[in-house]
């Protein structure tokens, strides 16, 4: 199941259908600031033994640190809305990735999806994010477009040869793609839609 920044899904991971989640995550979306702080927003449906979240931020995709606390209700059956603004964000970083570690009361932890803040892309309609970047065998391309909306998403390596294509009709924003089978070097991801086109450049180590 695919996530992206601007929907609202059910984010912890799914557990089977005979046991029931503590918390019942309905939404999650963090959005940039014009003061270059982020605001995170995010929606529980129902609680069991919920103590807290911890609020986690990283600027490279991969290592998390801890910036906030954001006390839980405990238990509960009706919708809660949570929000926290981190303003404490890196000056000379445009990208920030923020989750959720919802904590029991018990120590028990999940973690939520992942959710990209790019302040470089205030005003654009995509917001097109490709992580981690540099890369290994997985690459994380999120971006953001009106529900039902079509898009091309494709890839192509800097002598023009196109390496991925698909077609899809918006819903989540999230894609992983597979590179195990890409050889080392830089590639172009590009979203192309009736309202236009991004593009932005990675690369695939060895």
């Amino acid at each position: 199941m695919e996530l992206g920044a601007s929907q609202y899904a059910t984010a912890f991971d799914l557990a089977p259908t005979a046991v029931k989640l503590p918390v019942d995550l309905i939404a999650f979306t963090a959005e940039p600031l014009s003061n270059k702080n982020a605001l995170l927003h995010w929606t529980t449906a129902s609680e069991i033994n919920n103590s807290h979240f911890d609020i986690e931020r990283s600027y490279d995709g991969r290592t998390f640190e801890a910036i906030g606390e954001v006390a839980g209700n405990g238990n509960s059956q009706h919708q809660i809305d949570y929000s926290y603004t981190d303003a404490s964000v890196s000056k000379v970083q445009n990208t920030v990735y923020y989750r959720l570690k919802q904590v029991d009361f018990d120590g028990a932890y999940e973690y939520s999806d992942i959710r990209v803040v790019r302040f470089d892309a205030v005003g654009n309609d995509m917001q097109l994010v490709a992580y981690p970047n540099p890369m290994n065998d997985e690459l994380n391309v999120m971006l953001s477009l009106p529900s039902g909306e079509k898009y091309q998403l494709q890839v192509t390596n800097l002598q023009g040869a196109l390496v991925h294509q698909k077609n899809h009709v918006f819903s989540s924003g999230l894609h992983t793609l597979d590179l195990s089978q890409w050889n080392s070097g830089v590639y172009i991801v590009e979203v192309i839609s009736d309202r236009g086109s991004e593009h932005i450049k990675v690369m695939k180590k060895n």
